[in-house]
């Protein structure tokens, strides 16, 4: 039986589109981690900048007693840590430069009867385990720079939080 272009097109999607899905689902829970790490590393670059307000100014320094260098230091660390926390999450967050074939897009392949279905089959699978190929590349880069956001975010916290512990043991 001679299959349509389309019909030999469609099956060979039907074939990969749990893999295509998966990867696009991972895209997506990727862009949701970005996503709240910049959100989260504002809410505490936004506390970070009120603290060092009173750091700056002076009045928070009278009480550290020769621990005011490195309690300036780690501030603007913490702060340097979390600008780069967002501009990574924000890199992240970019998208593929090029577009992604979509299922709906389907409907726009040729309809005509070809002799050799199979090869059309054959050819599209190829297709489209190279652009499954590709978004697994780019999934892999999204998680490298996500993995990079994480250990600057994480940086910042440990900064923020022995700068704390020299306020706070200044004040006690």
């Amino acid at each position: 039986m001679a299959l349509t272009e389309y019909e030999s097109r469609k099956d060979a999607l039907e074939t990969l589109r749990p893999l295509i899905t998966a990867e696009e689902q991972r895209s997506t829970n990727l862009n949701t981690r970005a996503a709240a790490l910049i959100s989260a590393g504002s809410v505490v670059t936004a506390i970070a900048a009120f603290f060092s307000k009173n750091v700056l100014e002076g009045t928070a320094l009278d009480k550290l007693g020769g621990w005011e260098e490195p309690a300036i230091l780690l501030l603007i660390a913490a702060v340097v840590a979390l600008g780069c926390t967002i501009i990574l999450a924000v890199w992240t967050l970019l998208p593929r430069t090029h577009y992604f074939m979509r299922p709906d897009d389907l409907a726009k392949w040729k309809v005509e009867i070809v002799q050799d279905g199979e090869l059309i089959r054959k050819q599209t699978l190829r297709d489209l385990a190279e652009i499954l190929d590709n978004l697994r590349e780019f999934n892999s880069q999204k998680v490298n720079r996500l993995k990079a956001t994480y250990f600057t975010y994480a940086i910042a916290v440990i900064a923020i939080a022995i700068d704390a512990c020299i306020f706070f043991g200044a004040a006690l």
